[in-house]
């Protein structure tokens, strides 16, 4: 069981790799999904107290939102932004 999961992990490891160097397929720029995201009602609610403003705006620079799938995942996703509500709530505390 362990050794399938190496190979899994292997496998994605060269996909990976060959996305990246060999395709050179750009990752997406989170600024367009960050603005969507700050559209949000939740968002703005969340982002309005000045505690979670300072976790969210470290996100921004090295964390979850610095990743435009993560963004997507939690506009698009209630259990993603459940639990991120959750995350920086408690971060702060």
């Amino acid at each position: 069981m362990f050794s399938l999961m190496l190979i899994i992990l292997a496998i994605a490891l060269v996909l990976q790799g060959i996305k990246k160097h060999v395709l050179r397929i750009p990752e997406p720029d989170p600024s367009a999904a960050l603005k969507e995201l700050e559209m949000q009602e939740w968002f703005i609610a969340l982002y309005s107290d000045p505690e979670n403003k300072m976790v969210i705006d470290g996100f921004k620079k090295d964390g979850p939102l610095s990743d435009a799938n993560t963004i997507k995942r939690l506009i698009t996703h209630e259990g993603a932004r459940i639990g991120f509500i959750r995350y920086v709530e408690e971060k702060h505390t």
